[in-house]
């Protein structure tokens, strides 16, 4: 486990010498209440989601995200989504997760019992921590909020 643990914090070490905002940027996150109408009145899902505006260097490109939600003991990588393209010709891309971090059966915290207080995990909040990616040409750029990472602290 230790292993793991080095070479997590070592890969975030890489992340703060190579950022470059000025490919990548996050532009916005947040969440929301997610209301799937399946669930026990006393369960409460949260939905994340974030946006990220890359420049439209080439047509072939990949943009995702390394996050985590137990302070870098693992990391995850996902995927975002083409939105549209912006009036200054960049590209705005997206990922929600909802339930809150369901993506291939992966749940980031958890839900809410409303009658306890607490998730599942015992907590009642998740910081979900995360630098942005952009594969292009052959070249990696990242945002990292200039090597700070970025969190979204969600309340659950």
């Amino acid at each position: 486990m230790k292993l793991i643990k080095s070479l997590a914090i070592a890969a975030i070490s890489i992340f703060a010498s190579i950022a470059s905002a000025a490919e990548v940027q996050q532009t916005g996150h947040g969440a929301w209440d997610v209301a799937t109408g399946t669930t026990p009145d006393y369960w409460a899902e949260k939905g994340m989601w974030l946006d990220v505006e890359v420049e439209n260097i080439a047509y072939d490109k990949e943009v995702g995200i390394v996050w985590t939600d137990n302070n870098w003991t693992t990391a995850n990588t996902s995927y975002l989504s083409y939105e549209f393209t912006k009036s200054n010709g960049n590209e705005q891309w997206g990922i929600d997760f909802a339930p809150l971090g369901k993506l291939e059966s992966y749940y980031i915290g958890s839900w809410q019992n409303y009658e306890t207080g607490t998730t599942r995990a015992g907590g009642t909040s998740v910081t979900i921590k995360y630098a942005v990616f952009y594969n292009v040409n052959g070249n990696t750029y990242w945002d990292n909020n200039s090597g700070q990472d970025y969190e979204l602290l969600i309340s659950l």
